[in-house]
This record gives structure tokens, sequence and C-alpha cells, in this order.
């Protein structure tokens, strides 16, 4: 289990819509082979204290991580990753977000845009119970952007080998903070099949 369940969870517009519509819970489907790719955006409207998340995307049941993508408007000394409620670190992370990605732009003058920094997935592997490329979700699960404890607090896997006890950096993201994440994947048949 994660460390973080005590603290609040915020989620994006689109998975409110996908929790309260009137009509009943709409749930996510696809075929095997499907390339599906998810978007979320986050606006934060207040402050995202250290060991918040932020509930972005969700994903099927049997969706395999081809992709991610993360972007973000802060420049804090917060330290944020990209995983699931049980590896807050499984896609993306530690990130510090006070360290260009190498990839920010100057807006142009006149426009009201900012500049934003850009990480992609490149973590695969099999520790603990696996993280990144190839991972493939048991469940339906909503991906979350959490603002950790620090660089410790992104373990192997994001989970088993992160703690509370998260090391150097860590700080608050600021109300206003835009968050982006796009995650692309396929539906395979069930890993438990």
């Amino acid at each position: 289990m994660a460390y973080n369940t005590t603290f609040q969870v915020y989620k994006s517009a689109q998975l409110q819509a996908l929790d309260c519509r009137p009509t009943g819970q709409t749930k996510t489907i696809g075929n095997p082979g499907d390339e599906i790719t998810y978007v979320g955006i986050y606006t934060a409207a207040e402050a995202i204290e250290v060991g918040e998340c932020v509930a972005v995307v969700r994903v099927p049941r049997n969706f395999m991580v081809t992709e991610a993508q993360l972007a973000w408007t802060a420049n804090t000394g917060a330290v944020i990753g990209l995983g699931d409620p049980f590896c807050c670190g499984r896609l993306l992370g530690p990130i510090l977000c006070s360290i260009s990605s190498g990839n920010e732009g100057q807006s142009p003058s006149g426009t009201s845009c900012g500049t934003a920094s850009l990480a992609f997935c490149i973590k695969t592997g099999a520790t603990a119970d696996g993280c990144g490329l190839g991972y493939v979700y048991t469940c339906e699960t909503d991906l979350v952007v959490t603002n950790g404890y620090g660089e410790g607090s992104f373990g192997i896997g994001g989970g088993k080998s992160g703690t509370a006890n998260g090391g150097l950096n860590s700080g608050v993201l600021a109300s206003g903070t835009r968050i982006f994440a796009k995650v692309k994947g396929i539906i395979v048949a069930s890993p438990n099949a």
C-alpha cells in the first residue's frame, strides 16, 4: 500500500466526470491490441502539499503502458512522480521540478503561455512488482501525480522501496500549477488468465 493514503487526493475534471455522471459510472473499455491514448490536465486550485497527489488519468484493466509523458509549469523544489496509488513513481520519478528537463521554451512576448518542463517514461523493469514501459495494470486504476517527500520517496517500482523519509528536496506545488499527463498503451490478454 502506498505511504501517502492519508493525504488529500485531487482529481482532474476528466476523472470527476467519470465518477460523477448523473446516469452512473462510465467504464473505460478496449479490445486486445487496440492502441489507446489517455490525456489528463489538472490546474491546482490550491497548493499541493508534500505527500498529496492528483489523479489525472484512468486506465482500464489489462492496459500495458507503451509510452508516458508528463509536463508541468511548477518551478519549485517539489519532487514529483507519475504512478498509481500502489507505486507513486511507477512510470516517472523522482522529478525535481526546479531543474529544467532541457525541453523548456520561453513564451513569445505578449502571450499568456509560460514555460513548462517535460519528462518521458524510460523506466522498465521487474523489480518489486514492476515499473515503467511494459507494465500491465490488472485492474482499472487511476494514474496519479504525487508530490513526494523528496528524491528518496520514489524507489524502484515507486512503492516498496519508497519511504516517507524522502531525503533531499521537497516542496509545495503552488496554486495554479498546471499538470499535463499523456499515457499511451495497448490492451493485452490478462496476465493472470
